[in-house]
Parts: structure tokens; sequence; C-alpha cells
């Protein structure tokens, strides 16, 4: 999967997230989200689920995305 996919992948995520913290009239927190998924993604890396450059690429998608949701925030 290119980078392009995997940024497309979580901000699909990201979005969702998003959505759904607002249909449970909840304030979302965009920081509290990224932040969510770079733990994720740590603990899969502990589990032997990614390799090192994937994970590079994984945490540089979470990081692009992160930065359009914060763009495109009040569309989302």
């Amino acid at each position: 999967m290119s980078l392009s996919q995997k940024t497309d992948q979580i901000y699909r995520i990201i979005v969702a997230e998003v959505r759904t913290a607002r249909r449970q009239a909840q304030i979302p927190d965009l920081v509290s989200i990224v932040a969510g998924l770079k733990s994720d993604l740590d603990r899969d890396v502990l589990a032997g689920r990614f390799s090192d450059r994937e994970a590079c690429e994984m945490r540089q998608a979470i990081k692009i995305a992160g930065e359009q949701a914060r763009v495109n925030w009040a569309s989302i």
C-alpha cells in the first residue's frame, strides 16, 4: 500500500471518529484522536505486526492525515 493510500485510509478513520463524537453530542478532539492512532501503532509495532519501515510510513501517514483533518476541520 502506498503512502497516499495509507494517508487516505487514516484520514477516513479520523473523519469517522470526529463524526461519531459529534453524533454523540461530544466535542471531538483531533489531538486525542491522532494520539490514539499513534498509540495503537506503537502497540502494533511492539507486537511485531509492522516492520520498522512500515511503522515509519504509518507514522508519516498519521501525521499527514492529521494535518489534512486540521485544515478541513470545518467540513468534517
